[in-house]
């Protein structure tokens, strides 16, 4: 796993006012309510007050085993930003010694910068890409001018294999175990950034760069194995 050094994750420029008006709403009793309004368009965050709560269960548990958090750096599609994302060790709901062995694992064979952080300092990175989700649906449904709900917007992914297992890893908290189907494969995902994948028998791999939902260009290509 490599830890080489890279530039520090940037967050595009935003109000003062309008950034801590959503981390209000948000830290009142550090709960994510099911919709937030960001600059006067609704925005449902359901999926994301769930993503918390594993995200809390997390943070509980390797403080109980004194462990630290990873966050991994990838690359934002659009901006080119540097971007740091808490790593999930979670597999199929449940998170153990083991699950957190085997998520590492998955990730020490993609070389990507990371680094290991305490309980607060993933939080605040943690809450930074939820401001991140947010800022983005709000720019999407304002083309509709209306609340899209969870899982609404078409993907269809290909890699160089048919037939291979298709992962996705959303870029607030990033999952290694997310099925999406096989190569070719059609699926409905939230608005969000996302990097895809594949698992075949040398495990878990993915293209380390985020992609917008809706996507720009349909079918997305992921360029593995």
């Amino acid at each position: 796993m490599s830890h080489a050094a890279m530039p520090p994750a940037r967050m595009p420029s935003e109000s003062d006012r309008q950034r801590k008006n959503v981390n209000k709403t948000i830290d009142i009793n550090w709960k994510i309510p099911r919709r937030v309004v960001f600059s006067g368009i609704r925005v449902d965050t359901s999926d994301l007050a769930m993503d918390q709560v594993r995200f809390n269960s997390q943070n509980e548990f390797l403080n109980q085993i004194n462990t630290a958090a990873i966050l991994l750096t990838l690359v934002d599609g659009e901006s080119g930003d540097h971007v740091e994302v808490p790593l999930d060790f979670h597999i199929d709901g449940a998170i153990s010694r083991d699950t957190i062995a085997r998520v590492i694992e998955d990730v020490a064979h993609w070389s990507l910068p990371v680094r290991p952080v305490g309980a607060d300092e993933a939080k605040k990175i943690f809450m930074n890409r939820i401001y991140d989700v947010i800022r983005f649906r709000a720019r999407v449904n304002a083309g509709d001018n209306g609340l899209h709900p969870p899982n609404d917007y078409p993907v269809s992914i290909t890699s160089n294999r048919a037939g291979d297992e298709i992962l996705y890893a959303n870029g607030h908290f990033y999952s290694t175990r997310s099925h999406l189907g096989y190569s070719s494969c059609s699926g409905l995902l939230p608005a969000n950034r996302y990097s895809f994948g594949i698992h075949d028998a040398s495990g878990a791999r993915f293209h380390t760069v985020l992609v917008s939902v809706p996507l720009q260009n349909s079918p997305f290509h992921v360029p593995l194995p």
